[in-house]
């Protein structure tokens, strides 16, 4: 029976009726001007813009205008710029590296205390003392662990900081003290 009724339609009776379904459907277009901007709320998201619209909308004057701004925002990441960030990432990992050799020594402190002679029989035999010593040395072992995971990330953060210099063409001194 469908075949029968594709049979008997004509392609140019398809053609025509198709047409006319676009004029129909013809989706009203909208440009977004800075006014529109000023009355989203906040949190809303961004109007999504037509598929259409073309890429390069404005004068010529504003698209240059655009890309001298595009250029001097790469332009401003100079020696300066890439030599800051390595040396603020590295004073931050050297000062957790601080941090984590005064904990481990701390750690290791409350340890030996933890592990006193077995001759020290008022310690052995006072729980309550052992407790908190104990709990102590849990502590620092757990802010040892911190530190060290700390250490890590500022380890990758700055071979990400490399990799994102080797990326924009960044020469390998500009990232050395």
């Amino acid at each position: 029976m469908l075949t029968a009724s594709l049979a008997a339609q004509s392609l140019g009776d398809f053609a025509k009726k198709i047409e006319e379904e676009r004029k129909v459907q013809k989706p009203a277009s909208r440009v977004y001007t800075d006014k529109d901007l000023d009355k989203a709320p906040k949190g809303a998201p961004a109007p999504a813009t037509p598929a259409s619209a073309p890429a390069t909308s404005g004068t010529v004057e504003q698209r240059e205008s655009d890309r001298r701004d595009e250029y001097r925002k790469i332009a401003r990441k100079d020696e300066a710029y890439w030599k800051e960030r390595m040396r603020t990432a590295q004073s931050i990992l050297d000062a957790d590296r601080t941090y984590l050799a005064a904990a481990t020594a701390r750690e290791k402190e409350l340890a030996r205390q933890l592990n006193r002679d077995a001759a020290d029989v008022i310690y052995v035999r006072d729980g309550k003392v052992y407790a908190e010593a104990d709990g102590r040395w849990q502590a620092a072992v757990a802010e040892v662990s911190r530190l060290t995971a700390l250490v890590e990330t500022d380890r990758l953060a700055i071979g990400s900081l490399e990799e994102e210099a080797r990326r924009a063409n960044v020469p390998p001194g500009w990232l050395r003290p």
